[in-house]
């Protein structure tokens, strides 16, 4: 079911090289579209992977994750003043698939915009890639972008 209206645009980010530019084409997307409004959100999985940096005791490590998470994201909201204030970070701890479709679900997303690839290279051929369990479970409409085509749901 195609929405009336795209209002709100859920752009999952798993902050690889692959997902930043998909950002940048969900907000000129989001410049067409008057009053919608991009949600980023990055799920963390594991927080003691070595791209979030964290060195302490374990019961502080989400705490670090979600702080350091916070701040790359308002980086990347911070590179477009024009829609900066069109964009909300979110970041949940859990599995990836699971948190992005109930977000989707629990705050009424019209479109999901996505990489198709990640950072989970060989593991994601062996066990699923969380983008295609996002267009085979989820309930709107989701876009599938990479470097040579776009693909929609």
């Amino acid at each position: 079911m195609i929405p009336q209206k795209i209002n709100n645009i859920l752009c999952p980010v798993d902050l690889s090289p692959f997902s930043l530019p998909v950002i940048d084409y969900a907000k000129r997307m989001s410049r067409h579209i008057e009053g919608s409004k991009i949600y980023l959100l990055h799920v963390i999985k594991d927080p003691l992977d070595p791209i979030y940096q964290c060195e302490m005791e374990k019961d502080k490590v989400f705490e670090c994750v979600e702080k350091k998470v916070h701040e790359m994201l308002h980086q990347i909201d911070e590179a477009d003043e024009n829609t900066m204030e069109r964009i909300k970070t979110i970041v949940k701890i859990g599995d990836p698939t699971d948190k992005i479709l109930d977000f989707a679900d629990k705050e009424h997303m019209d479109l999901i915009v996505m990489s198709t690839h990640g950072r989970t290279g060989l593991s994601r051929v062996l066990m699923g890639s969380i983008a295609e369990n996002i267009v085979r479970k989820g309930k709107v409409p989701v876009m599938m972008c990479n470097k040579q085509s776009l693909m929609i749901k």
